[in-house]
Protein backbone atom coordinates (compact mmCIF):
# COMPACT_ATOMS: atom_id res chain seq x y z
CA UNK A 1 0.00 0.00 0.00
CA UNK A 2 3.36 2.26 -0.41
CA UNK A 3 5.08 2.84 -3.24
CA UNK A 4 8.13 2.23 -1.39
CA UNK A 5 10.03 -0.84 -1.74
CA UNK A 6 10.25 -2.52 1.81
CA UNK A 7 14.19 -4.33 2.56
CA UNK A 8 13.55 -8.28 2.77
CA UNK A 9 16.17 -10.52 4.37
CA UNK A 10 18.98 -11.47 1.82
CA UNK A 11 20.08 -14.01 4.17
CA UNK A 12 20.09 -18.11 2.85
CA UNK A 13 16.70 -18.52 4.88
CA UNK A 14 14.14 -15.36 3.92
CA UNK A 15 11.86 -14.48 6.81
CA UNK A 16 8.70 -15.71 6.07
CA UNK A 17 5.80 -13.57 5.08
CA UNK A 18 2.73 -12.73 7.42
CA UNK A 19 0.08 -13.35 4.60
CA UNK A 20 -3.42 -12.60 6.42
CA UNK A 21 -6.70 -14.00 4.90
CA UNK A 22 -10.04 -13.28 5.96
CA UNK A 23 -11.90 -16.01 5.39
CA UNK A 24 -13.04 -19.03 6.97
CA UNK A 25 -10.78 -21.83 6.29
CA UNK A 26 -12.52 -24.70 3.92
CA UNK A 27 -12.78 -27.96 5.17
CA UNK A 28 -11.49 -31.16 5.36
CA UNK A 29 -8.62 -29.03 3.63
CA UNK A 30 -7.96 -25.43 2.38
CA UNK A 31 -6.32 -24.92 -0.44
CA UNK A 32 -4.71 -21.47 0.40
CA UNK A 33 -3.56 -23.24 3.88
CA UNK A 34 -1.77 -25.86 1.86
CA UNK A 35 -0.27 -23.74 -0.99
CA UNK A 36 1.08 -21.17 1.13
CA UNK A 37 2.06 -23.23 3.69
CA UNK A 38 4.47 -25.32 2.01
CA UNK A 39 7.60 -24.06 0.24
CA UNK A 40 8.02 -25.02 -3.44
CA UNK A 41 11.62 -24.82 -5.71
CA UNK A 42 9.83 -22.66 -8.06
CA UNK A 43 9.34 -20.16 -5.42
CA UNK A 44 11.67 -17.32 -3.95
CA UNK A 45 8.97 -16.57 -1.06
CA UNK A 46 7.78 -18.15 2.06
CA UNK A 47 4.50 -17.65 3.93
CA UNK A 48 2.99 -17.97 7.18
CA UNK A 49 -0.32 -17.92 6.38
CA UNK A 50 -3.46 -16.56 9.26
CA UNK A 51 -6.95 -17.03 8.65
CA UNK A 52 -9.41 -14.74 10.27
CA UNK A 53 -13.10 -15.26 9.90
CA UNK A 54 -15.15 -12.63 8.87
CA UNK A 55 -18.92 -13.53 8.65
CA UNK A 56 -20.64 -15.94 10.56
CA UNK A 57 -23.77 -17.86 8.74
CA UNK A 58 -26.90 -19.61 9.56
CA UNK A 59 -28.73 -21.77 7.45
CA UNK A 60 -32.47 -20.52 6.34
CA UNK A 61 -34.78 -23.38 7.68
CA UNK A 62 -37.76 -22.55 5.61
CA UNK A 63 -35.62 -22.21 2.56
CA UNK A 64 -33.78 -25.69 3.06
CA UNK A 65 -37.02 -26.97 3.27
CA UNK A 66 -38.48 -25.81 0.09
CA UNK A 67 -35.57 -27.14 -1.33
CA UNK A 68 -35.81 -30.52 -0.12
CA UNK A 69 -39.22 -29.99 -1.64
CA UNK A 70 -38.24 -29.56 -4.98
CA UNK A 71 -35.72 -32.04 -4.84
CA UNK A 72 -37.95 -34.89 -3.78
CA UNK A 73 -40.86 -33.74 -6.47
CA UNK A 74 -38.85 -33.82 -9.26
CA UNK A 75 -38.83 -30.33 -10.19
CA UNK A 76 -35.80 -30.19 -11.63
CA UNK A 77 -35.63 -30.87 -15.54
CA UNK A 78 -32.53 -30.22 -18.02
CA UNK A 79 -33.40 -27.32 -20.25
CA UNK A 80 -35.32 -29.16 -23.10
CA UNK A 81 -39.05 -27.44 -22.54
CA UNK A 82 -40.81 -29.58 -25.16
CA UNK A 83 -39.77 -31.06 -28.70
CA UNK A 84 -41.34 -29.18 -31.78
CA UNK A 85 -44.15 -30.58 -33.27
CA UNK A 86 -43.61 -33.33 -35.88
CA UNK A 87 -44.34 -32.29 -39.72
CA UNK A 88 -47.65 -33.38 -40.77
CA UNK A 89 -47.84 -36.55 -42.77
CA UNK A 90 -47.35 -36.80 -46.44
CA UNK A 91 -50.54 -36.43 -48.56
CA UNK A 92 -52.16 -40.10 -49.00
CA UNK A 93 -51.75 -41.36 -52.50
CA UNK A 94 -54.65 -40.92 -55.33
CA UNK A 95 -56.67 -43.90 -54.58
CA UNK A 96 -59.14 -45.54 -57.21
CA UNK A 97 -61.21 -47.51 -55.21
CA UNK A 98 -62.92 -46.20 -51.72
CA UNK A 99 -60.42 -44.09 -49.49
CA UNK A 100 -59.48 -45.66 -45.96
CA UNK A 101 -60.87 -44.16 -43.31
CA UNK A 102 -58.85 -40.93 -41.70
CA UNK A 103 -56.12 -41.19 -39.47
CA UNK A 104 -56.65 -40.69 -35.68
CA UNK A 105 -56.72 -36.89 -34.52
CA UNK A 106 -52.63 -36.69 -33.19
CA UNK A 107 -52.27 -36.69 -29.48
CA UNK A 108 -52.79 -33.42 -27.98
CA UNK A 109 -49.42 -31.39 -26.89
CA UNK A 110 -47.52 -32.05 -23.62
CA UNK A 111 -48.84 -29.67 -20.64
CA UNK A 112 -46.99 -27.07 -19.71
CA UNK A 113 -44.34 -27.28 -17.48
CA UNK A 114 -45.17 -26.14 -13.68
CA UNK A 115 -44.49 -22.58 -12.64
CA UNK A 116 -41.70 -24.35 -10.31
CA UNK A 117 -39.68 -26.24 -12.06
CA UNK A 118 -36.28 -25.46 -12.62
CA UNK A 119 -33.59 -25.92 -15.40
CA UNK A 120 -30.66 -25.27 -13.46
CA UNK A 121 -28.78 -24.56 -10.63
CA UNK A 122 -26.31 -21.45 -9.77
CA UNK A 123 -24.49 -22.05 -6.38
CA UNK A 124 -21.09 -19.37 -6.33
CA UNK A 125 -20.32 -20.38 -2.48
CA UNK A 126 -19.28 -22.58 -0.53
CA UNK A 127 -22.34 -22.22 1.46
CA UNK A 128 -24.65 -22.57 -0.72
CA UNK A 129 -22.93 -25.90 -1.74
CA UNK A 130 -23.59 -26.92 2.13
CA UNK A 131 -27.57 -25.77 1.88
CA UNK A 132 -27.49 -27.61 -1.53
CA UNK A 133 -25.89 -30.88 0.53
CA UNK A 134 -28.36 -30.09 4.09
CA UNK A 135 -31.20 -30.29 1.70
CA UNK A 136 -30.12 -33.85 0.26
CA UNK A 137 -29.74 -35.09 3.25
CA UNK A 138 -32.74 -34.56 4.61
CA UNK A 139 -34.56 -36.18 1.53
CA UNK A 140 -36.18 -39.88 3.04
CA UNK A 141 -33.87 -42.71 2.62
CA UNK A 142 -34.74 -45.40 -0.46
CA UNK A 143 -37.77 -47.71 0.51
CA UNK A 144 -38.06 -49.94 -2.73
CA UNK A 145 -39.49 -52.82 -0.77
CA UNK A 146 -42.59 -50.70 0.88
CA UNK A 147 -45.58 -50.11 -1.86
CA UNK A 148 -46.61 -47.65 0.33
CA UNK A 149 -43.71 -45.98 0.07
CA UNK A 150 -43.37 -42.30 -1.53
CA UNK A 151 -41.42 -42.05 -4.99
CA UNK A 152 -38.38 -41.71 -5.12
CA UNK A 153 -36.72 -38.71 -6.97
CA UNK A 154 -35.12 -39.45 -10.01
CA UNK A 155 -31.49 -38.87 -10.50
CA UNK A 156 -30.94 -35.20 -11.78
CA UNK A 157 -28.97 -34.21 -14.92
CA UNK A 158 -29.43 -30.19 -14.93
CA UNK A 159 -26.35 -28.30 -14.95
CA UNK A 160 -24.46 -26.64 -12.03
CA UNK A 161 -23.13 -23.18 -12.48
CA UNK A 162 -20.29 -22.22 -10.60
CA UNK A 163 -18.47 -18.95 -10.14
CA UNK A 164 -14.63 -20.40 -9.30
CA UNK A 165 -12.43 -23.66 -8.25
CA UNK A 166 -13.38 -23.50 -4.84
CA UNK A 167 -16.95 -24.09 -5.29
CA UNK A 168 -16.61 -26.61 -8.23
CA UNK A 169 -14.29 -28.73 -5.66
CA UNK A 170 -16.63 -28.82 -3.34
CA UNK A 171 -19.59 -29.98 -5.69
CA UNK A 172 -17.71 -32.42 -7.04
CA UNK A 173 -16.84 -33.76 -3.70
CA UNK A 174 -20.74 -34.09 -2.80
CA UNK A 175 -20.88 -35.47 -6.32
CA UNK A 176 -19.18 -38.89 -4.56
CA UNK A 177 -21.48 -38.78 -1.70
CA UNK A 178 -24.94 -37.72 -3.02
CA UNK A 179 -26.26 -39.76 -6.55
CA UNK A 180 -28.27 -37.65 -7.24
CA UNK A 181 -26.31 -35.18 -8.47
CA UNK A 182 -23.72 -37.91 -10.23
CA UNK A 183 -25.04 -36.89 -13.52
CA UNK A 184 -24.71 -33.29 -13.35
CA UNK A 185 -21.99 -31.22 -15.42
CA UNK A 186 -20.24 -28.50 -13.09
CA UNK A 187 -19.74 -25.77 -15.62
CA UNK A 188 -18.27 -22.17 -15.60
CA UNK A 189 -15.45 -23.04 -12.73
CA UNK A 190 -13.28 -20.66 -14.92
CA UNK A 191 -15.31 -18.00 -15.06
CA UNK A 192 -13.88 -16.10 -12.02
CA UNK A 193 -16.21 -13.07 -11.64
CA UNK A 194 -20.64 -12.64 -11.93
CA UNK A 195 -20.35 -11.13 -15.01
CA UNK A 196 -18.19 -13.59 -16.97
CA UNK A 197 -20.39 -16.58 -15.21
CA UNK A 198 -23.30 -14.50 -16.52
CA UNK A 199 -21.81 -14.51 -20.20
CA UNK A 200 -21.13 -18.20 -19.72
CA UNK A 201 -24.38 -19.39 -18.81
CA UNK A 202 -26.19 -17.35 -21.82
CA UNK A 203 -23.83 -19.39 -24.13
CA UNK A 204 -24.26 -22.66 -22.86
CA UNK A 205 -27.80 -22.86 -21.76
CA UNK A 206 -29.12 -21.37 -24.36
CA UNK A 207 -26.73 -23.56 -26.85
CA UNK A 208 -28.21 -26.65 -25.04
CA UNK A 209 -32.03 -25.14 -25.47
CA UNK A 210 -31.59 -24.44 -28.54
CA UNK A 211 -30.58 -27.45 -29.64
CA UNK A 212 -33.15 -29.76 -27.68
CA UNK A 213 -35.97 -27.19 -29.10
CA UNK A 214 -34.42 -27.00 -32.63
CA UNK A 215 -35.50 -23.39 -34.44
CA UNK A 216 -38.78 -23.07 -32.27
CA UNK A 217 -41.63 -20.31 -31.61
CA UNK A 218 -40.29 -16.77 -31.28
CA UNK A 219 -41.14 -17.20 -27.52
CA UNK A 220 -39.70 -20.64 -26.55
CA UNK A 221 -37.83 -18.86 -24.30
CA UNK A 222 -40.43 -18.54 -22.17
CA UNK A 223 -41.30 -22.01 -22.36
CA UNK A 224 -37.88 -22.87 -20.43
CA UNK A 225 -38.22 -23.32 -17.05
CA UNK A 226 -35.67 -20.68 -14.98
CA UNK A 227 -32.87 -21.57 -13.38
CA UNK A 228 -32.51 -21.32 -9.64
CA UNK A 229 -29.95 -19.02 -7.92
CA UNK A 230 -28.75 -20.76 -4.11
CA UNK A 231 -28.02 -17.44 -2.50
CA UNK A 232 -26.99 -15.56 0.93
CA UNK A 233 -28.94 -12.41 2.57
CA UNK A 234 -25.89 -10.37 0.98
CA UNK A 235 -25.81 -10.80 -1.95
CA UNK A 236 -25.45 -8.52 -5.70
CA UNK A 237 -28.04 -8.84 -7.96
CA UNK A 238 -25.31 -8.87 -11.32
CA UNK A 239 -26.06 -12.27 -12.31
CA UNK A 240 -30.09 -12.11 -12.54
CA UNK A 241 -29.72 -8.57 -14.12
CA UNK A 242 -27.14 -10.12 -16.75
CA UNK A 243 -29.33 -13.21 -18.03
CA UNK A 244 -32.69 -10.69 -18.02
CA UNK A 245 -30.96 -7.92 -19.54
CA UNK A 246 -33.67 -5.66 -21.85
CA UNK A 247 -30.41 -5.70 -23.76
CA UNK A 248 -30.87 -9.38 -24.89
CA UNK A 249 -32.97 -10.65 -27.96
CA UNK A 250 -36.13 -11.61 -25.83
CA UNK A 251 -35.91 -15.54 -26.98
CA UNK A 252 -32.15 -15.16 -25.43
CA UNK A 253 -33.17 -13.96 -21.79
CA UNK A 254 -33.34 -16.86 -18.78
CA UNK A 255 -35.14 -16.50 -15.99
CA UNK A 256 -33.69 -16.83 -12.80
CA UNK A 257 -35.37 -17.54 -8.77
CA UNK A 258 -33.43 -16.65 -5.92
CA UNK A 259 -33.66 -18.72 -3.12
CA UNK A 260 -31.61 -17.50 0.05
CA UNK A 261 -30.50 -20.24 1.60
CA UNK A 262 -27.92 -18.99 4.54
CA UNK A 263 -27.97 -15.89 6.29
CA UNK A 264 -24.75 -13.97 7.11
CA UNK A 265 -24.07 -11.65 9.76
CA UNK A 266 -20.49 -9.92 10.59
CA UNK A 267 -19.07 -12.03 13.20
CA UNK A 268 -18.14 -9.46 16.84
CA UNK A 269 -15.10 -10.08 17.26
CA UNK A 270 -13.54 -9.40 13.59
CA UNK A 271 -12.14 -6.19 14.08
CA UNK A 272 -10.61 -7.08 17.57
CA UNK A 273 -9.19 -10.46 15.83
CA UNK A 274 -7.96 -8.48 12.47
CA UNK A 275 -6.61 -6.04 14.61
CA UNK A 276 -4.90 -8.21 16.78
CA UNK A 277 -3.30 -9.91 13.64
CA UNK A 278 -1.90 -6.82 12.32
CA UNK A 279 -0.65 -5.94 15.46
CA UNK A 280 1.30 -9.13 15.79
CA UNK A 281 3.24 -7.77 12.44
CA UNK A 282 4.09 -4.81 12.91
CA UNK A 283 7.91 -5.20 14.20
CA UNK A 284 9.49 -5.46 11.00
CA UNK A 285 11.91 -7.57 11.81
CA UNK A 286 8.99 -9.96 12.51
CA UNK A 287 6.74 -9.35 9.61
CA UNK A 288 8.82 -11.24 6.72
CA UNK A 289 11.79 -8.75 6.47
CA UNK A 290 8.78 -5.32 6.27
CA UNK A 291 6.00 -7.10 4.26
CA UNK A 292 2.80 -8.61 5.09
CA UNK A 293 -0.24 -9.63 2.98
CA UNK A 294 -4.05 -8.76 3.48
CA UNK A 295 -6.39 -10.92 1.12
CA UNK A 296 -9.72 -10.18 0.42
CA UNK A 297 -12.55 -12.38 -0.76
CA UNK A 298 -15.85 -9.88 -0.61
CA UNK A 299 -16.71 -6.32 -0.63
CA UNK A 300 -17.59 -6.81 3.19
CA UNK A 301 -14.18 -7.98 3.99
CA UNK A 302 -12.75 -4.70 2.48
CA UNK A 303 -14.83 -2.10 4.10
CA UNK A 304 -14.55 -4.27 7.88
CA UNK A 305 -10.77 -4.54 6.87
CA UNK A 306 -10.30 -0.38 6.47
CA UNK A 307 -12.54 -0.15 9.39
CA UNK A 308 -10.12 -1.80 11.93
CA UNK A 309 -7.47 -0.14 10.25
CA UNK A 310 -8.70 2.65 11.12
CA UNK A 311 -9.83 3.98 7.88
CA UNK A 312 -13.52 4.91 7.12
CA UNK A 313 -15.09 7.70 4.35
CA UNK A 314 -16.54 11.08 5.37
CA UNK A 315 -18.52 13.12 3.52
CA UNK A 316 -18.14 17.15 3.36
CA UNK A 317 -19.41 19.75 1.33
CA UNK A 318 -17.33 22.89 -0.06
CA UNK A 319 -18.49 25.82 -1.99
CA UNK A 320 -16.66 25.71 -5.62
CA UNK A 321 -16.35 27.98 -8.61
CA UNK A 322 -19.23 27.16 -11.07
CA UNK A 323 -18.88 27.17 -15.18
CA UNK A 324 -20.69 30.27 -15.16
CA UNK A 325 -18.44 32.13 -12.57
CA UNK A 326 -20.61 31.78 -9.36
CA UNK A 327 -20.64 29.54 -6.95
CA UNK A 328 -21.80 25.86 -6.29
CA UNK A 329 -22.03 23.38 -2.84
CA UNK A 330 -20.45 20.20 -3.85
CA UNK A 331 -20.36 17.09 -2.27
CA UNK A 332 -17.51 14.63 -1.72
CA UNK A 333 -16.16 11.75 -0.20
CA UNK A 334 -12.66 11.68 1.01
CA UNK A 335 -10.78 9.05 3.44
CA UNK A 336 -10.04 9.68 6.51
CA UNK A 337 -6.89 7.53 8.63
CA UNK A 338 -6.64 6.87 12.56
CA UNK A 339 -3.33 6.23 13.46
CA UNK A 340 -2.24 4.96 16.78
CA UNK A 341 0.22 6.54 19.01
CA UNK A 342 3.84 6.24 17.77
CA UNK A 343 3.03 5.55 14.12
CA UNK A 344 3.74 7.33 11.19
CA UNK A 345 1.34 8.73 8.60
CA UNK A 346 1.26 6.37 6.01
CA UNK A 347 -0.87 3.09 4.99
CA UNK A 348 -1.06 -0.05 6.37
CA UNK A 349 -1.57 1.21 10.17
CA UNK A 350 2.48 -0.21 11.00
CA UNK A 351 5.03 2.09 11.01
CA UNK A 352 7.66 0.65 8.71
CA UNK A 353 5.59 -2.39 7.99
CA UNK A 354 4.21 -2.39 4.08
CA UNK A 355 0.76 -3.68 4.43
CA UNK A 356 -0.22 -4.91 0.70
CA UNK A 357 -3.89 -6.10 -0.46
CA UNK A 358 -4.50 -8.89 -2.89
CA UNK A 359 -8.65 -9.18 -3.87
CA UNK A 360 -9.77 -12.37 -5.30
CA UNK A 361 -11.72 -10.60 -8.00
CA UNK A 362 -12.88 -7.79 -9.58
CA UNK A 363 -15.84 -7.53 -7.83
CA UNK A 364 -13.72 -6.42 -4.72
CA UNK A 365 -11.40 -4.31 -6.58
CA UNK A 366 -13.92 -2.22 -8.04
CA UNK A 367 -15.79 -1.87 -4.67
CA UNK A 368 -12.44 -0.41 -3.14
CA UNK A 369 -12.02 1.19 -5.65
CA UNK A 370 -15.77 3.34 -5.71
CA UNK A 371 -15.91 3.46 -2.10
CA UNK A 372 -12.63 4.24 -0.75
CA UNK A 373 -11.19 5.54 -3.80
CA UNK A 374 -8.46 2.53 -3.07
CA UNK A 375 -6.16 0.73 -5.61
CA UNK A 376 -5.52 -2.81 -4.43
CA UNK A 377 -2.26 -4.40 -5.42
CA UNK A 378 -3.19 -7.20 -6.71
CA UNK A 379 -6.41 -8.35 -8.10
CA UNK A 380 -6.09 -12.36 -9.39
CA UNK A 381 -6.41 -13.19 -12.64
CA UNK A 382 -7.88 -16.85 -11.64
CA UNK A 383 -10.55 -16.66 -8.42
CA UNK A 384 -8.36 -19.85 -6.93
CA UNK A 385 -4.92 -20.33 -4.21
CA UNK A 386 -3.20 -20.52 -7.31
CA UNK A 387 -4.15 -17.23 -9.09
CA UNK A 388 -3.71 -15.00 -5.88
CA UNK A 389 -0.43 -16.62 -4.88
CA UNK A 390 0.79 -15.89 -8.82
CA UNK A 391 -0.62 -12.55 -8.26
CA UNK A 392 1.32 -12.11 -5.31
CA UNK A 393 4.79 -13.21 -6.48
CA UNK A 394 4.31 -11.25 -9.60
CA UNK A 395 3.85 -8.06 -7.63
CA UNK A 396 6.70 -8.66 -5.45
CA UNK A 397 9.23 -9.71 -8.07
CA UNK A 398 8.22 -6.10 -10.53
CA UNK A 399 8.57 -4.36 -7.24
CA UNK A 400 12.14 -6.05 -6.23
CA UNK A 401 11.34 -7.85 -3.02
CA UNK A 402 13.52 -10.46 -2.44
Amino acid sequence: MTSNSPGRSTSSSPIPIPILFLKTPSTPTDAYSTLFSNSTSTSAYTYTPTFTPLLHSTFHAPAITHLTTLLSTNAFHPPTPHPPPSPPPPPPPPQTTTPPPPPPPPPPPPPPLQPKSYSGLILTSQRSVSALSTALSSLPPPQSSSPSASPQPHPLSIPLYVVGPATSTSLTHLQTTQPLLTHCPIRGADSGSASALASHILSDHNHNHNHNHQKGPPDAASSRPPLLFLVGSKRRDAIPRLLASPSLPASSRIGVDELVVYETALLPEFESEVSAALRRTKDPGAAGGGVRWVVLFSPSGGKELFRALGWWMVDEEREEEGEDGGKVRVRRRRREERLEEGEEEGKGGGGGVHTYIACIGPTTRDYLASEFGFEADVCAERPSAEGVKEGIEKFMRAKGIR
